[in-house]
């Protein structure tokens, strides 16, 4: 007989997607719980409900990890006196590996009232070393994208603060 196997690691993703969708979305963390669920719910697509046993436990999981993003009293602060940007794409030549373009997205580009760039990554699980790299990919990216700003980078592991 065929079992439903729970993929943990694809709810995780799909709860990180979600904390960047209510992000971008500006969705105020003090919302009462039932009302943050529900915008949360009606953030995931249709598309990827087929993969999921019980959206429920999900969606508690990214509303848990948005709450503790805004927990964060430096992140907070750093997302609320800028400009966000969510999801930017970019191409990225790497002057050292001629032929070669990168692309990616960064999750969120906060630029200060003072014109400095910051990239912030949100990472769920744990940390890895990857992380910290990927974040620097993005500086050196954002930096050939807009030179002479200042960029600095953050990745934030929501849940962890």
């Amino acid at each position: 007989r065929g079992r439903v196997r729970r993929d943990v690691d694809g709810d995780q993703r799909l709860a990180g997607t979600l904390v960047h969708r209510m992000m971008q979305r500006q969705l105020d963390p003090a919302m009462e719980e039932s009302s943050l669920v529900g915008e949360a719910t009606a953030l995931v697509a249709g598309i990827e409900r087929v993969d999921l046993v019980d959206v429920g436990p999900t969606v508690l999981s990214a509303v848990g990890l948005f709450r503790s993003v805004w927990r964060d009293s430096q992140l907070a602060a750093l997302l609320t006196a800028g400009e966000r940007h969510f999801e930017v794409p970019f191409s990225f030549f790497p002057p050292e590996q001629p032929g070669i373009c990168i692309r990616g997205a960064v999750d969120c580009l906060v630029r200060a009232s003072d014109g400095g760039l910051t990239v912030v990554e949100f990472k769920t699980g744990q940390p890895r070393p990857e992380h910290q790299q990927q974040v620097d990919l993005y500086i050196r990216a954002m930096r050939a994208a807009f030179p002479g700003m200042v960029v600095r980078g953050h990745v934030h592991y929501p849940g962890a603060s």
